[in-house]
């Protein structure tokens, strides 16, 4: 008898036996769960149109699909661009269902709920079911499942309208805090205001984040000290209330006049390993009291080749505000250097330059009186909670500060294009366009704000418009390559590469009269241009142009597994047999670089495809569609390589993958059809 037998049986022997009837009795409920936890859901989505049609939600109409970005995780960093679900989108526009599609609808929902791998995505199927009934559904529980969806689907209008009818029903913590995130996140800040005031006792969860609004609302309205009391403890809550909190006791100690709490708000940030932010806040600092020689002392500290934008807007005023020649032309040399050194993407400088260079340096910063000190500590918190937004990587924590930097102070056009991109990166196009719009003409961040709202036209297909903003900023910046690369650009994915390929000539054009006062930096990443300029001559067939193109960018830049790839594939496509092995051994270090990515390792296996290497093309080609499974060329590649080694039906399989995947490229049905029908013989290769 074996050790886990032994223990098995003594286990067994010491314990009481089950008569046999509770044995049975026990399985019989188990039998029950399923169907209890089935009901359970589903009872409150049937109860509505049969047993009553009080209409609490009845304001709260369903959403339409493209208003939904399907699969984004709420407070997730990773960013998804999805194709709309045309299908769904139509359904989301009929009109009022009946019972039979009611019922029809729970019951799928109900199939989908015994398939799923978990309660979580259950729930999360059966929510998605509510936005496409007309009628709404007046249960507690139904308004909690459509607030979870529309939480998860960033839907941030709709979800707080939910919540505030749920609370009023539901009144529990939870739900309350619910309703204040999505306040917050959809910008309704008087009504986040009002829930913060259930929410500031709060020692866990979002309760810090009322006491922050809390706090620069008494700060708007004159009142430090009941900031301070605000922001006062703290330590209980995680990484987002460790360094947001000290960051607003540091300014309320400088409205304050107590040094003592700024220098202990300071080792806080510093003891978050926030070094040169804390080194940031003591600049604006000793800026904002006019304090020269500890202004030059803690500019001689920086480091001089930093790209932080606001330590550059710090240093060229510095010196500006000298109101002597000399330090105006140092100023200009600075931010000349800057332009030089940074992306060129930075369009603010140029408009700060120009300020300097006429005198026009008043309103860039709140006066330096004393007796303004809660003005100064109001401009110079906002302007740290968007530099705080702007170092963040989650996506959800951006969006937070940014939303508190402009509350703070409604007037900062900084704080306004930090929050603009916040909502751009959450795929919130309208409410990023209408925020990037409040942004004056006269502003020192037009310019930044025109770019991003051309950006955001370009994602919501509104072309025409994107590109007028663009000619604008053009006519504003007409040596600055980044305008006519961005009409390029944007010409090229809609599929004008005709049109598109003047606007990255003169880019190229600019970018090279200007390429020896570059730094290294700078010049290597230009490989992104000519890269893109290769693409639009290769779709426009100037093949000899693109392949130029190409190698310039890798010769500017030699690890970029996107060129490496799109060069070598087209050579495979072209069947310039001349340059097989080069195009193997590029796909390889390509592969090495970006192994995660479907297209290139597909690319790696049709190369040895090409060189008959058939063995090797189907043991890559058969990781190329573990990672992208529905990718219409890998399927038939995959269909072509199990053709040539003899495994027939496994082809006609992958290639009716192909037919079964929606795709525009009709070219590819019809070559996929025929292969079809006659398989592939080799008049076809």
């Amino acid at each position: 008898m074996t050790e886990k037998n032994s223990n098995k049986n003594s286990t067994e022997s010491s314990s009481r036996p089950f008569p046999a009837f509770a044995i049975k009795a026990r399985r019989a409920s188990l039998r029950c769960v399923p169907l209890c936890a089935c009901l359970f859901f589903c009872f409150p989505l049937v109860a509505p149109p049969l047993a009553f049609s009080p209409p609490a939600l009845a304001d709260v109409s369903p959403l339409p699909w493209e208003d939904f970005p399907d699969g984004k995780p709420f407070f997730s960093v990773e960013q998804k661009v999805v194709q709309k679900d045309e299908s769904k989108q139509d359904e989301s526009k009929r009109g009022g269902v009946g019972l039979e599609s009611f019922l029809g609808s729970s019951l799928e929902s109900l199939r989908t709920f015994s398939l799923s791998a978990s309660l979580r995505s259950a729930r999360r199927s059966l929510a998605r079911t509510l936005w496409f009934w007309q009628q709404p559904i007046d249960t507690v529980s139904g308004s909690y499942l459509a607030l979870g969806y529309a939480e998860s689907e960033q839907a941030f209008p709709h979800a707080s309208s939910i919540a505030d009818k749920l609370a009023a029903r539901l009144p529990t913590r939870e739900v309350w805090e619910r309703s204040f995130l999505a306040h917050v996140r959809a910008g309704e800040m008087e009504k986040a205001l009002s829930v913060a005031e259930r929410l500031q006792e709060q020692k866990d969860g979002h309760g810090f984040l009322a006491r922050f609004l809390l706090a620069s609302a008494a700060l708007k309205k004159g009142k430090s000290e009941r900031a301070s009391e605000l922001v006062g403890d703290l330590s209980g809550f995680g990484d987002f209330a460790r360094y947001g909190a000290p960051t607003y006791r540091f300014w309320l100690a400088f409205a304050q006049g107590d040094a003592r709490a700024e220098q202990a708000a300071l080792q806080e940030i510093e003891h978050e390993s926030l070094e040169s932010f804390a080194h940031l806040l003591r600049l604006y600092a000793a800026f904002a009291r006019a304090e020269a020689s500890t202004t030059r002392q803690l500019l001689r500290e920086a480091d001089p080749l930093s790209s932080n934008l606001s330590l550059l807007w710090v240093q060229a005023l510095h010196h500006a505000r000298s109101g002597q020649e000399r330090g105006k032309q140092t100023a200009l040399a600075l931010l000349d250097a800057a332009r030089n050194r940074l992306q060129v993407q930075v369009l603010f400088l140029d408009e700060l330059a120009r300020r300097i260079e006429v005198g026009e340096t008043e309103g860039l910063l709140p006066s330096a009186r004393g007796d303004r000190r809660d003005e100064q500590a109001m401009f110079f918190l906002a302007r740290s909670l968007a530099d705080l937004a702007m170092r963040e990587t989650n996506a959800a924590a951006k969006l937070l500060f940014a939303r508190l930097a402009t509350e703070t102070d409604p007037s900062s056009s900084f704080a306004r294009l930090v929050l603009s991109d916040a909502l751009f990166d959450y795929r919130q196009d309208d409410a990023a366009l209408a925020v990037a719009e409040q942004i004056p003409a006269q502003d020192l961040f037009y310019r930044q704000g025109l770019y991003l709202r051309a950006e955001i036209l370009r994602r919501q297909d509104r072309l025409e418009e994107a590109l007028a903003l663009l000619k604008s900023l053009r006519e504003l910046r007409a040596t600055d390559p980044l305008a006519w690369w961005q009409a390029g650009s944007f010409l090229r994915v809609a599929e004008q590469s005709k049109e598109a390929l003047p606007y990255f000539d003169k880019a190229v054009s600019l970018y090279l009269s200007r390429a020896e006062r570059l730094s290294e930096e700078v010049r290597a990443s230009a490989w992104r241009l000519y890269y893109e300029r290769g693409i639009a001559f290769e779709r426009a067939g100037r093949w000899d142009e693109a392949e130029r193109d190409f190698r310039t960018s890798l010769q500017l830049s030699p690890e970029q597994p996107m060129v490496l790839n799109y060069l070598a594939y087209t050579w495979l496509d072209l069947e310039k047999d001349e340059r097989y092995q080069e195009a193997l051994s590029m796909l390889q270090r390509a592969v090495q670089l970006r192994d995660k990515s479907g297209a290139v390792v597909d690319s790696l296996g049709w190369a040895y495809y090409r060189l008959k290497a058939y063995d090797d093309a189907l043991e890559t080609l058969e990781q190329a569609i573990a990672l992208a499974p529905e990718d219409t060329t890998i399927n038939d590649h995959l269909g072509d390589v199990y053709w040539r080694v003899g495994r027939l039906l496994e082809a006609r399989y992958q290639w009716s993958r192909v037919l079964a995947f929606e795709t525009q490229d009709e070219k590819l049905r019809a070559r996929v059809q025929k292969k079809l029908e006659v398989g592939l013989p080799l008049d076809i290769e």
